[in-house]
């Protein structure tokens, strides 16, 4: 019933405005009520109280294109490609939404229906992916956080259903990404969720046009990027890389072993939060030189640990662990090992010493204990570190 009169509302509203200007087009209105403001501005007789009832219209413009675009969205969701053609009618009453000169937020509805068409009708999307993935890679840089996590949501989404018609557009999605990801305040709480929306961005390309992009550069930059709270998806694709032995994800020499480990223990881990100061992961500077040329360079973020993976996920992290240190050489492994925070240590030692079929959490409650058993793996270390 709410949404039958929103829809009646909304159809109420519109027939309104187009009664009252059936002779014009939608875009010839749009810039005529811009430029119409814009001179109400401007003018001598412009006071408070104009500028009040002005902002009162701008208000309600909003709402009611928030209100079509909730309903948008509903029908995009329940009837996906069969309302296409109803939404082509559509399009030139939305497309002028998109411009600059219009509000962050109606520029993020544009952005949330484009989204649910892509993830509701993907292959039958691919024919706007050219209109509107340039307004997506220009919002991704956007000021307002919420508009610029729209955005980057997006790409990822077109970078998972795009396939070649997104192809052309992975030169400056990656420059768009690296803008996200390199700021000097990418980890602050305005700025999080773009960031954490950039490096899962920056995974779907990895992962579904890595012969389009430098993966031997690109791959180990979205590695330096975790842990990202909250978002388990992520470090799924992280744990099936590992699983195939990726060799752009380890490193030809194992180089990049380090880090991987480390973001295993991480998300293993089922200690306390571990102190800021000493949890953390990186941030990569992708400069982009040409379409086939990257520099990297690292920072030091904060991060906190949690929300990381399901218990399935980490117990699925086991094996690859170990068959990694059947192949990992003995003073990678060390190095490496060497790295990690005491509570870390004593929390693999224990898993990678039991049997294959063990579980976790039983394994990982008897590494927990400070007595003779904590004592006894602690006393393995050496053994454990150098393989047998």
């Amino acid at each position: 019933m709410q949404f039958l009169f929103k829809l009646f509302m909304s159809i109420m509203i519109s027939n309104t405005l187009v009664h009252a200007r059936k002779n014009e087009s939608k875009v010839h209105v749009e810039k005529e009520n811009s430029e119409r403001e814009r001179e109400r501005e401007k003018s001598e007789d412009f006071d408070a109280e104009e500028a009040e009832l002005l902002r009162e219209e701008r208000e309600l413009e909003e709402k009611v294109f928030y209100r079509v675009g909730c309903i948008l969205l509903t029908l995009i969701k329940t009837f996906k490609a069969a309302f296409l053609p109803f939404l082509d009618e559509l399009s030139s009453y939305l497309m002028p939404m998109t411009g600059k000169d219009k509000t962050a937020q109606g520029r993020s509805a544009c952005v949330n229906i484009f989204n649910k068409l892509v993830e509701e009708c993907n292959e039958s999307a691919l024919k706007y992916y050219n209109i509107c993935l340039p307004f997506l890679l220009d919002s991704s840089n956007n000021e307002n956080p919420v508009l610029r996590e729209n955005a980057l949501y997006g790409l990822r989404l077109c970078a998972k259903y795009g396939g070649f018609v997104f192809k052309p557009f992975i030169g400056e999605a990656l420059s768009r990404i690296n803008v996200v990801i390199t700021h000097l305040h990418a980890l602050a709480p305005e700025n999080e969720q773009a960031y954490h929306d950039a490096v899962f961005a920056l995974g779907q390309i990895c992962q579904f046009h890595r012969e389009s992009i430098d993966s031997t550069q690109i791959i180990p930059a979205w590695l330096n990027c975790l842990l990202i709270r909250g978002n388990m998806v992520v470090h799924d694709q992280l744990c099936s890389m590992v699983e195939r032995s990726d060799r752009e994800l380890l490193g030809p020499k194992y180089e990049h072993f380090p880090k991987n480990l480390s973001v295993f223990a991480e998300v293993i881990s089922i200690s306390e939060p571990i102190d800021a100061r000493l949890s953390c992961s990186f941030v990569p500077d992708i400069n982009i030189l040409n379409s086939n040329s990257y520099i990297l360079s690292s920072k030091e973020v904060l991060c906190t640990g949690k929300d990381l993976a399901t218990e399935e996920m980490k117990s699925r992290m086991i094996n690859p662990l170990r068959n990694l240190q059947k192949t990992v050489p003995a003073a990678t492994w060390a190095s490496a090992w060497s790295l990690l925070l005491p509570q870390q240590e004593m929390e693999l030692e224990s898993i990678l010493s039991h049997k294959e079929d063990a579980n976790l959490s039983s394994v990982q409650s008897g590494a927990k204990l400070g007595g003779r058993k904590g004592r006894k793996l602690k006393g393995r270390r050496q053994k454990l570190i150098l393989r047998k």
